[in-house]
């Protein structure tokens, strides 16, 4: 119990000579360390030392970015990441809300002789100085940098492009174009932090320069230096009304947009763009997004398009769409009669008596200009066979006057339309599969004809016998009649004699 209360006692004075010492400072040290990164360590009594890493964390690194006015914590280093210290190390298990002013502020204790070693120094890494430009534009204008609570300037001196490298590249800008001087963007107020600025071009920040220190100078506003960057824009979205095919002369809309970054970023201008073709159109928007629309669309508005949006000379180029133009022909209709009566419907099709007239008619709803019907035969040894008509008033009439044998098959329609030299063609109709029969006449010709022939000539050849035997008959009973005569004549002589 004792040894909690001295504890308590002992942080509770420690606490209170820290957050009471004028003479408590923060600075940040150490291998690889910068203006806002470092190794953490305070100077108390004019002895400086390190905080150990014991429940170090992003709040903690946060009060200490802000009590150097480096903006806020993005890491919070452990382990001497940014090597060991010496001397004593003052602060140990600290304890910030975020919120507090100084380090010294958050709740803590002070380290004991062997609580912590300098292997656990704790470290920030802050995101800096805050840089801005004042200007028209996102990416130039005049250099100001929040030091003390208070937005300043730098001073021209030694400002030159290394420095405008800096600068660009800290403000997520694109390349430096110019190293402005003589308050090019106009002269500004307040106090000018840094003067003769001595970049090497690949630091990452304007603070980590060689400079006189802040607030040390010898200009005036009108040598406030100032930057000219080119402008990182984000890539533009594309969309497309109809995804896929467009159907002809119908109408398009492609939309391109941004995720501005800035609302300067608004002011840019939308591109829509025809790879391979000469379609561009253009549309300034004071929002993130322009809709570009087609209309009538013709085969020369077919193929990639792309959008690009630019803005302070810089332009950023979306991914593409595909407009293809498509005709989409509905599957035409057809039917069969015979005028002079030879058609005869039985359920595997229709019947046309040979000899008899026939004739298909293909129609449509299409609307567009010309066009052909083809009838299509598909023969019984599968041969196709093709006629074509063109389309008058979205019909075709295809005549056979003779039907005969070689007619026999199945008959469908297909349309076909050629519009800016391209050729389109519909699916083909429900078939109608004819069957050609003989007629009632040629069925008595070729078969009871023959019969009757027959027939005649059965009735002739017995005609014929039965004249023969009649005349043979004949013959016959004259012979006899001619013995018996004489037989008469030779015994009416023998009578004479006796």
């Amino acid at each position: 119990m004792w040894t909690q209360q001295r504890n308590f006692f002992y942080l509770t004075i420690v606490s209170y000579l820290f957050a009471s010492s004028a003479s408590a400072e923060i600075r940040l040290a150490g291998h690889q360390s910068g203006l806002c990164s470092g190794r953490v360590e305070i100077s108390y009594s004019n002895r400086w030392g390190t905080v150990c890493d014991d429940d170090w964390d992003l709040n903690d690194a946060q009060v200490v970015c802000r009590q150097l006015d480096c903006g806020t914590a993005l890491a919070a280093p452990k382990k001497a990441h940014f090597g060991d210290g010496s001397g004593l190390i003052w602060l140990d298990d600290v304890s910030c809300s975020g919120n507090e002013r100084s380090i010294i502020q958050c709740q803590h204790r002070r380290s004991g002789k062997n609580s912590c070693t300098h292997n656990k120094d704790a470290g920030v890494i802050c995101s800096g100085v805050p840089v801005r430009l004042s200007g028209s534009t996102l990416c130039s204008g005049r250099v100001e940098i929040f030091y003390n609570n208070t937005w300043g300037t730098v001073c021209d001196d030694n400002w030159d492009m290394n420095d405008t490298e800096v600068v660009c590249r800290e403000l997520g800008c694109g390349t430096a174009q110019s190293a402005a001087v003589s308050a090019s963007f106009g002269e500004g107020n307040g106090s000018i932090w840094l003067d003769d600025v001595s970049c090497s071009g690949s630091e990452s920040s304007l603070t980590e320069c060689q400079h006189r220190g802040f607030g040390t100078h010898d200009c005036t506003h009108s040598k406030d230096a100032g930057v000219v960057c080119s402008v990182i824009l984000p890539k533009p979205r594309i969309f497309m009304s109809h995804a896929g095919e467009v159907e002809w002369r119908s109408d398009v809309s492609i939309t391109c947009s941004i995720s501005p970054q800035s609302q300067q970023l608004l002011q840019g201008e939308f591109t829509l763009k025809q790879i391979s073709g000469s379609f561009s159109q253009k549309k300034t928007s004071t929002t993130n997004s322009a809709t570009f629309k087609i209309l009538n669309v013709d085969f020369d508005k077919d193929g990639l398009y792309q959008c690009e949006y630019s803005h302070d000379s810089s332009i950023s180029t979306s991914d593409s769409v595909t407009v293809s133009v498509t005709v989409s022909l509905q599957q035409p209709n057809i039917s069969v009669t015979s005028p002079d009566g030879g058609l005869v419907e039985v359920p595997d099709g229709s019947e046309i008596i040979s000899g008899y007239s026939f004739v298909f008619t293909c129609t449509n709803n299409e609307n567009y200009p010309g066009g052909v019907f083809n009838l299509i035969l598909y023969g019984s040894n599968m041969k196709r066979t093709k006629h074509t008509k063109p389309s008058v008033n979205n019909s075709a009439s295809f005549s056979f006057p003779v039907a005969d044998f070689g007619h026999d098959g199945r008959y469908s329609c297909v349309y076909e339309t050629t519009l800016s030299a391209r050729t389109f063609t519909s699916p083909e109709a429900s078939s109608i599969h004819i069957i050609i029969i003989h007629s009632i006449i040629s069925v008595l010709r070729c078969v009871f004809l023959p019969l009757i022939l027959l027939l005649e000539n059965i009735a002739l050849h017995f005609y014929y016998k039965v004249i023969k035997k009649q005349k043979s008959d004949k013959k016959e009973n004259n012979e006899t009649d001619v013995s018996r005569a004489e037989e008469v004549e030779a015994e009416e002589a023998v009578q004479e004699i006796e």
